[in-house]
């Protein structure tokens, strides 16, 4: 893919770069915290805890005690959840393509977003076999109702079999036209450029300016899968950043325990 543009420094004047903490896998989010005050990345320095996501990557259950320890301990944080959460005492595997299958896995989602008062949460779109997706915009819609604040669809890339939501050029221009919100990971959309041979440059400046883009995901890989690198040398996407709207939180997914 061609390079968009050059590394610039208003990028760090507009935009904290902030913790997510499945880049700190099978620690709980005590730890994962502790660890995520003090991290940085060779890109961009120091990582931001002001948005921090809560992941599924992290062990322990989220229950009402844990969420307001972590709130006391860090009350300058905005903490929201990601994905598949452990928000039950078995982890799920669960997906935005699962809403009208797993009302009880959403609904306590919904009830520990609502104790972190979360400004947002965001989840992968899923599998295409388990619904048309029109309906998966639908469900995303439908969620924000139940969570109290906006529900961001994240994106997948090319698999073997195809059998993921918004893995084309095509999918994620019907997401970017459907009036849903959602969360752009670049390192996805990396994959995507290196699959299909072909970089939309005007829809992705569309997509990270888009008031409806709510997250940034970040992280580096080779373009063959999501390895979740660290960023050392700035990627082609990089200069997309200057775009980005003023309300969209960027997370950085770069492994911190690998390293």
């Amino acid at each position: 893919p061609v390079v968009l543009g050059g590394l610039s420094p208003e990028i760090f004047m507009k935009h904290n770069i902030c913790a997510s903490l499945g880049a700190y896998p099978a620690k709980t989010c005590h730890e994962a915290m502790r660890l995520a005050s003090h991290s940085s990345e060779p890109l961009f320095g120091k990582i931001s805890t002001s948005h921090v996501q809560l992941c599924p990557q992290n062990f322990g259950q989220l229950t009402d005690a844990v969420v307001d320890d972590l709130m006391t301990l860090y009350p300058d944080t905005r903490f929201r959840l990601h994905a598949n959460a452990r928000v039950q005492e078995q982890l799920q595997i669960v997906d935005l393509a699962d809403w009208f299958d797993r009302p009880d896995f959403f609904a306590s989602l919904a009830t520990i977003s609502k104790r972190l008062n979360a400004p947002a949460y965001s989840l992968h779109a899923g599998q295409r076999s388990k619904l048309p997706l029109a309906k998966l915009f639908d469900a995303a819609k439908a969620a924000a109702e139940l969570f109290g604040c906006p529900v961001g669809i994240e994106g997948h890339y090319p698999t073997a079999h195809g059998k993921f939501f918004l893995d084309s050029w095509s999918e994620y221009e019907q997401l970017a036209r459907s009036g849903a919100h959602f969360a752009l990971d670049l390192s996805h959309i990396k994959i995507l450029a290196h699959k299909s041979g072909e970089v939309r440059h005007d829809l992705l400046c569309d997509m990270v300016a888009s008031d409806r883009c709510l997250e940034i995901h970040l992280s580096d890989n080779d373009g063959s899968g999501d390895q979740h690198r660290q960023l050392v040398e700035p990627p082609w996407w990089w200069s997309l950043l200057d775009m980005a709207h003023a309300d969209a939180v960027l997370f950085t997914e770069g492994n911190q325990v690998r390293h």
